[in-house]
């Protein structure tokens, strides 16, 4: 007796059904991937907006009341925070930005820039009250702050990293105007 097609078992996968499951699975993979980087990027443009909203407050501040204004901002618990001082005394404190958010600064030292890392370094800023410019960045002295002495520094630029994103935030010293750029 011979077989025909039909009393035949089918005993396993072809090579094409195989195929097929891996290129399926492969992009299912990519969509995974690239959707996990864009939650974690806009982690990144989130910090750096809330970054910016809140240099822009003491910046606006620093020039209608009396007294010294100024930010710092640092790590807590992971979370980077931002704390907002009038005349030294802390008024308010948010959350800038979550634990997977790369945070690093520059600025100025004489002819050196320095790079450091918010982890080890708290970020302070301040404006002075006549012009708005910027009065002091990075490990500078802030009065207003009651933190400890150290030199004017010159202000360079923020750095904000998380996924595949990098924002930078700049400076012009000289006006106090920032401004938040894709790297």
């Amino acid at each position: 007796m011979e077989k025909t097609a039909s009393t035949k078992q089918n005993k396993g996968y072809t090579l094409v059904e195989i195929i097929i499951v891996i290129v399926l699975i492969g992009l299912l993979a990519t969509v995974a991937g690239s959707s996990i980087s864009l939650v974690f990027s806009s982690e990144a443009k989130k910090c750096a907006n809330n970054t910016s909203a809140l240099i822009s407050k003491a910046k606006v501040s620093a020039l209608s009341r009396e007294g010294n204004v100024g930010v710092k901002i640092y790590r807590d618990g992971g979370n980077i925070v931002g704390a907002y001082y009038e005349n030294g005394a802390e008024i308010s404190r948010e959350k800038l930005g979550g634990s997977r958010v790369n945070f690093n600064y520059m600025y100025k030292n004489g002819q050196n820039e320095v790079n450091v890392n918010l982890t080890s370094t708290p970020l302070y800023i301040s404006f002075n009250k006549g012009t708005g410019s910027l009065k002091t960045i990075g490990e500078a002295s802030l009065a207003e702050l009651g933190s400890a002495s150290g030199a004017e520094a010159a202000p360079a630029e923020i750095i904000i990293t998380s996924g595949s994103r990098t924002l930078v935030i700049t400076f012009v010293e000289s006006t106090g105007q920032h401004a938040i750029a894709l790297r």
